[in-house]
């Protein structure tokens, strides 16, 4: 799936699953606008802000 406009980026993550009130959902792409990875994160808990860009930049190396 690529993502050409911001109604295709909500429909990719609402087949991932609705995010709850205090989650925040990120979607790592490529330079085609891929997805590569999609985390759930509550953004006020900074230890889950550090897990999710860091497992967003891993699988972005694995990737290749």
């Amino acid at each position: 799936m690529i993502i050409y406009n911001k109604d295709k980026a909500a429909e990719y993550i609402y087949k991932v699953q609705p995010r709850k009130s205090d989650e925040m959902i990120v979607v790592f792409i490529d330079v085609i606008n891929r997805p590569l990875h999609t985390s759930r994160m509550n953004p006020s808990i900074s230890e889950d802000v550090r897990n999710v860009l860091k497992d967003g930049i891993e699988s972005r190396l694995y990737k290749f």
